[in-house]
């Protein structure tokens, strides 16, 4: 039945909720202040069953959270029911009766007002029925906000005055959030070529500098992500005898370079080790990161912090990556760590369209102390793709500290027989310099630059003037084989355009303007980098020559002979090399998401491990060391 709004209610009856007893048609009162007490003297009054005689269980109907959300009219302790059709609860059967004064009992002729003051103005009595019935959202949070402004501007119900107090809390916390800004990167005070998260700075207590191995994740969402930790647990398991030492493979990675999802991968192993074999699949893999970086959105505090233009939406993914899979980090923390390997986490520079890696040396040319800035912010930054996050900001304080500027740069620039590669390196590097043209950086996914993460290697050896110069910097002089594996999960050409006739939609060329380029370059990268090793590898081995057929000086600090002749051996985890078409075809069209089946990231992790496994550089390597590999 309907009923109106009952400022005081008696308004069961029937049977006895615990018991099953009857009330003998005696509805059982409520009380409007005090839950039992007035209940009872109603009672008396009107000859009904007293509330106090029932059980606790029973007495709780007069609680808001004992009710269904639809019949809950205050904040506080009063019941009453607002208009809708209302049959049983609990067994016991609501019935209409007479508005009454819960003070003067029966017969006392007025109604009062459950509110504060009368009402008198016809707008302002409709205004308080609309603020009292609430009902236009069905969910609790909702509903309060909604009615918490109604009748915070109105003020008509005493109930509202929890809302106010609420609000007055509230308020400020809103007001704050528009005032939201993104973490700032640190100044450098004094530049210390010595000091920071550098190569040379990391210890190699268990890593032998005569084996160097290269690790290159790509992006491509979840499954590259899967795909660089199928590589990890197959380097984990393989044992491998080199210098009369038996050990895994994995201690034996000195650098991982990463871009987009697989720097989730690579940053996860750098900072935790072993650790990323128990628990990154359920951390991050086989979660729902899209879902987790949705939700945030909903939150009404969100929206003001977002209405501010120095917090966007990639700040609270950063802000996700830092509490739920990074701890609060920093890169000062893997100083502190001190051991290999070496992460290179790259993005995109939005300006230049250039790599940015997040290392002390390109920190360096900012002014800025890489050591404070958290991980989950360079990962963030690393997988920002465009439109869907907004681009990671850095602040430039070029010119505030002592550092110089590289050697490198102003030898190149000096040199008229440099390469134009390599002039627009340091071209670029140089633009870097100028913080009042260039106050600000701003960086997107690393992908855009090199969806591989090849280049940072790559630049580390051409931006020296020859690739016995670049031996200072990862200790070439002692190196006899080099490992340099690419985990490649990039996406196969979409050939459905070219099925038919019909012009492609404006989806379809959106897709194709970043994927046909990004490939491209990708295959270009690789190329690149295998013509650079080949010579880079002739250029050592002649100079090693050279010093081996020389006669000894006496007297030289020379105290060893330069090693034997330095081995590449580039390998290559694509799905290019799946025999199979019809498995080649599912792993090419798995989406690049940041959420997909479990079954799906086990069977990426399998078909990388699997892939390592045949590959043929892979087995040649293992077979060229001093022992057999074993599983």
């Amino acid at each position: 039945m309907n009923l109106s709004v009952l400022p005081a209610s008696y308004v069961f009856s029937g049977v006895h909720p615990s018991s099953g007893a009857e009330t003998q048609g005696k509805p059982v009162a409520f009380g409007q202040s005090d839950p039992l007490e007035r209940a009872d003297v109603a009672a008396a009054e009107d000859g009904c069953t007293p509330l106090s005689t029932y059980p606790a269980s029973c007495r709780q109907i007069d609680r808001r959270k004992a009710l269904p959300a639809r019949w809950r009219q205050h904040v506080g302790g009063t019941v009453s029911l607002v208009r809708g059709s209302l049959s049983q609860f609990n067994g016991i059967k609501f019935v209409e009766v007479t508005h009454e004064s819960i003070d003067g009992g029966v017969g006392a002729g007025t109604r009062q007002q459950p509110h504060g003051r009368s009402i008198r103005n016809r707008n302002w009595l409709l205004a308080h029925r609309l603020c009292q019935s609430a009902r236009t959202w069905s969910r609790r949070v909702p509903r309060r906000f909604s009615r918490g402004i109604r009748c915070w501007f109105l003020g008509t119900d005493r109930a509202a005055h929890p809302m106010k107090r609420l609000w007055v809390q509230i308020l400020p916390a809103l007001l704050l959030a528009g005032c939201a800004h993104y973490p700032v990167n640190a100044p450098l005070t004094h530049a210390a070529p010595e000091s920071g998260y550098r190569f040379a700075n990391l210890s190699h207590t268990n890593n032998s500098d005569s084996l160097f191995v290269v690790l290159a994740f790509s992006g491509g969402g979840t499954r590259a992500a899967a795909l660089s930790y199928g590589v990890l647990e197959e380097l984990a398991q393989t044992q491998i005898v080199w210098e009369g030492k038996c050990g895994r493979l994995l201690d034996e990675v000195d650098l991982i370079s990463s871009v987009s999802a697989g720097s989730f991968t690579a940053a996860y192993y750098g900072l935790y080790g072993d650790r990323i074999f128990s628990d990154f699949e359920s951390a991050f893999l086989k979660r729902n990161i899209q879902g987790r970086l949705l939700a945030p959105y909903f939150s009404p505090v969100n929206w003001f912090r977002l209405a501010s233009p120095k917090f966007s939406r990639i700040d609270m993914a950063a802000e996700y990556y830092d509490r739920h899979l990074f701890g609060g980090h920093t890169f000062g923390d893997l100083r502190v760590q001190g051991r290999r390997p070496f992460l290179m986490i790259n993005a995109t520079d939005m300006s230049l369209g250039a790599r940015f890696e997040f290392t002390q040396d390109q920190f360096d040319l900012l002014c800025s102390d890489l050591a404070r800035f958290p991980l989950g912010r360079a990962v963030a930054a690393s997988s920002a793709f465009p439109i869907l996050l907004s681009p990671v900001t850095l602040r430039n304080y070029a010119g505030s500290c002592d550092s110089p500027e590289p050697g490198w740069i102003q030898s190149v620039l000096a040199d008229r027989s440099a390469s134009t590669r390599r002039r627009n390196q340091a071209l670029e590097a140089r633009a870097y310099l100028d913080s009042t043209n260039r106050p600000y950086i701003h960086l997107l996914d690393g992908g855009l630059a090199d969806n591989l993460g090849l280049r940072g290697p790559l630049e580390a050896i051409v931006a020296h003037d020859d690739a016995w110069r670049a031996r200072q910097w990862f200790q070439m002089d002692q190196m006899r084989k080099v490992v340099l594996i690419v985990v490649n999960a990039s996406v196969a050409p979409d050939y459905g355009a070219g099925r038919r006739e019909k012009s492609p939609s404006l989806r379809e060329v959106a897709q194709a303007a970043g994927r046909v380029p990004i490939s491209r370059y990708s295959f270009e990268t690789v190329e690149l980098f295998k013509e650079s090793l080949e010579k880079w590898q002739r250029e050592i081995n002649e100079r090693r020559q050279t010093l081996r057929s020389a006669p000894a000086v006496p007297g030289s600090n020379a105290s060893k002979s330069p090693p034997d002749d330095l081995q590449f051996y580039p390998i290559e985890v694509d799905f290019n090399a799946l025999p199979d078409e019809a498995e080649r075809t599912f792993f090419e069209s798995v989406p690049t998401s940041f959420h997909l089946p479990p079954a799906t990231v086990d069977r990426l992790r399998a078909v990388a491990a699997r892939m390592l496994r045949q590959s043929e550089n892979y087995r040649k390597f293992l077979g060229d060391l001093n022992g057999p590999a074993t599983r």
